[in-house]
């Protein structure tokens, strides 16, 4: 489900929206469908013509059996809000009130030592290992945070050439080049491909007889 709220700015009354109402006070908006764990993401607006019964409509496309679904990088079977500050991760879920499954894939989110949580029954909680994910343990927080050290770049030689990687979990990170360390050096953004498997990489041939690279995040 997507729900959409808004408001009078003039009083803080809820604003009522155009459309057929499901009988919950919610208005249909349309269907999102996702297919490839997450890769194709179609939305099909709802015309919102007059209905007896919304329901047949409805209820088929409700997660109503709390079905685990994967998204790749995500797999849970409730709703997730996740977005990045810089190196903070702040993550949402609804509803509150029901532990439910949120598995996070470490190629993509690197596992966090403790994340804090907001309004929880403890003010942080320990991510659990499972095979290639890790699983956040939900304590009715409004709001779940945690950070990641910073990424570590890898820089190895191969023939006449040079490879530098870093893992793909390093969000937000961009690749810059330099020819020298001074105070006022320029650094350069470098163009690298999307990453493959766990990590991304450049290959730099032919090498350059003095060439330095960091990740900034941005």
């Amino acid at each position: 489900d997507w729900l959409i709220g808004l408001y009078d700015p003039s009083d803080g009354s809820r604003v009522a929206l155009q459309g057929v109402d499901d009988g919950t006070s919610r208005i249909r908006l349309g269907t999102l469908h996702l297919a490839g764990a997450g890769a194709s993401v179609t939305f099909a607006p709802e015309t919102n013509a007059p209905t007896v019964d919304p329901s047949p409509w409805y209820d088929p496309h409700l997660n109503s059996a709390n079905v685990v679904v994967d998204f790749g990088a995500l797999r849970t079977d409730g709703s997730v809000s996740l977005h990045r500050e810089g190196n903070l991760w702040r993550l949402k879920t609804w509803p509150r009130n029901r532990n439910f499954t949120v598995e996070l894939s470490r190629s993509r989110f690197a596992q966090p030592a403790q994340v804090r949580s907001m309004g929880g029954a403890a003010s942080q909680v320990s991510p659990v290992s499972a095979g290639l994910r890790w699983q956040l343990p939900l304590n009715g927080a409004s709001e779940y945070q945690w950070t990641n050290p910073p990424p570590q770049l890898s820089i190895t030689q191969s023939n006449a050439a040079v490879i530098v990687s870093w893992p793909a979990s390093a969000a937000g990170y961009g690749l810059e080049t330099a020819s020298d360390l001074r105070s006022n050096a320029t650094w350069n953004p470098v163009a690298y491909p999307p990453g493959t498997g766990d990590v991304f990489s450049i290959i730099v041939s032919p090498a350059p007889p003095q060439q330095f690279y960091r990740l900034r995040l941005h």
